[in-house]
């Protein structure tokens, strides 16, 4: 056989594989373009008299190596098992959370979803997860309303709400300034909740006058943000560009039955989506905006029952929901594709990493290779430097494993923004290192940022 020649097999990619050529086993190592062998080498051949087992052998490849690459989205193997689905999952970095309402658990990774591990057992059917750091958490029930963590996860102590028109949490969302807001139910008063000191007090907004239920909250900075629902007449978008003092109506689909479910933000954030919901009629809506929420376009769709939604641009989204597969569109939504592979797997979250995109249904689902140029910003922006910090009476210990002799400047700043410390120099050696900020805080919330030469470090951490 000579090298370069051409073969019709459907392969995108570099392979190893057996073929049958004149009675001769050959193991070829072969990249294919498209439907073309850009290239061939036979590595091993060897006799054999019987041709038969070999054919089926290299048909049976051909195939299992065609329906592994047309499928984009597969369940991950050693996935925590939700039951009937996963109701949120919230990631800092490799660190995530997910709560399930089925079994009221709340599950850990600490390698992007590649393994979970119970991380508590709650009660009052869980609905959403999001947390302020590595360590400060909150999660939202129905019944009991909302437990906060102050250890990553491992125990969780319920926060009281007394306000007789409380009735639970369906979304949570956290600002950049640490303001935490809360909203829901769904089926049950329209209450907007919002904590300015890390959960132990809390404001209410009691639309229930204007909304028979809300389901999701985002913000775009920590003024602009919007949540999402079901008012008397319709699915409604409500918006405050006053970090939450006021809202007021900008959307109302008009269209009895229909509930706002999820707020998705395109990868570059030029684009905010909103999932509607109607289990009575045969059709339904997708809301588009490009200008923070301000004015919205319809874009009507047969998939009722839709929950979960991701858009990656503005072209480019999945959606899932209640008994639905993902389904993905290449064209913002005008038509829809059912993905391999996902049947019924009840999605009510997406998540979008650099690179993969998380779906949370009966199981976690992952796709690679996400339909985007468009990376998305890192909170930690060089892999060579391990960050952790340790606090003693308001005194803090910086430890940092370094995979090289390297320097670093550091700033620390209060929650208002005031600097506390400047630019200051500190050098480091290959592996463990550790050094003392030079001043006693007292309890609130920091943050320290480091620069080295591979980027930028920032992170937000609390003294008790």
């Amino acid at each position: 056989m000579k090298e370069n020649t051409t073969f019709q097999f459907q392969f995108v990619t570099n392979l190893t594989f057996l073929v049958s050529y004149k009675k001769t086993i050959l193991l070829i190592n072969a990249t294919f373009v498209g439907v073309n062998c850009k290239s061939a080498k036979v590595l091993k051949q060897k006799t054999e008299e019987t041709m038969k087992a070999t054919l089926y052998l290299l048909v049976l490849m051909i195939i299992t190596f065609n329906t592994v690459i047309s499928q984009q989205w597969e369940p991950m193997p050693n996935s925590a098992h939700f039951g009937n689905r996963c109701d949120d999952m919230f990631f800092i970095d490799n660190l995530g959370w997910a709560v399930n309402s089925h079994k009221d658990t709340v599950f850990k990774t600490i390698n992007y979803g590649e393994t979970w591990d119970t991380s508590g057992v709650l009660n009052g059917y869980l609905r959403s997860i999001e947390f302020l750091s590595k360590d400060i958490g909150f999660a939202g029930a129905f019944r009991n309303g909302i437990y906060r963590t102050s250890d990553g996860g491992s125990t969780w102590d319920t926060i009281p709400i007394k306000d007789t028109t409380f009735h639970g949490i369906c979304g949570i969302h956290i600002n950049e300034d640490s303001t935490i807001f809360a909203v829901g139910t769904y089926f049950r008063s329209a209450l907007i909740m919002r904590s300015k000191d890390l959960g132990l007090s809390w404001e209410i907004t009691d639309l229930s006058d204007e909304i028979e239920g809300l389901v999701d909250i985002k913000f775009y900075n920590n003024e602009e943000g919007i949540i999402v629902g079901t008012g008397f007449d319709g699915g409604v978008v409500y918006r405050t560009s006053d970090g939450g003092d006021t809202w007021n109506l900008v959307y109302n689909t008009g269209v009895s039955d229909e509930l706002g479910w999820k707020i998705e933000f395109t990868t570059d954030r030029k684009f905010t989506f909103v999932s509607v919901q109607n289990l009575t009629a045969d059709s339904t809506s997708i809301l588009k905006s490009s200008d923070k929420g301000l004015t919205w376009t319809e874009i009507r769709h047969p998939y009722t029952s839709i929950q979960g939604i991701c858009f990656w641009d503005e072209m480019n989204g999945a959606i899932g929901g209640w008994s639905l597969p993902i389904l993905e569109t290449t064209d913002g939504g005008i038509s829809w594709k059912k993905m391999d592979f996902t049947d019924s797997i009840n999605v009510n979250r997406f998540l979008k990493f650099d690179g993969f995109t998380l779906a949370g249904g009966k199981v976690i689902y992952k796709r690679t290779n996400n339909p985007t140029s468009v990376n998305i910003e890192k909170r930690i922006t060089h892999k060579n430097l391990n960050i952790s910090l340790t606090s003693d009476n308001g005194n803090v210990e910086v430890n940092i494993i370094a995979e090289f002799p390297d320097q670093i400047l550091y700033s620390l700043y209060d929650l208002s923004g005031k600097v506390l410390i400047s630019k200051k120099l500190e050098y480091l050696n290959e592996g463990n290192n550790s050094f003392k900020l030079n001043t006693k805080l007292k309890s609130g919330v920091y943050f320290i940022s480091m620069l080295n030469v591979e980027g930028i470090y920032k992170e937000k951490f609390l003294i008790e």
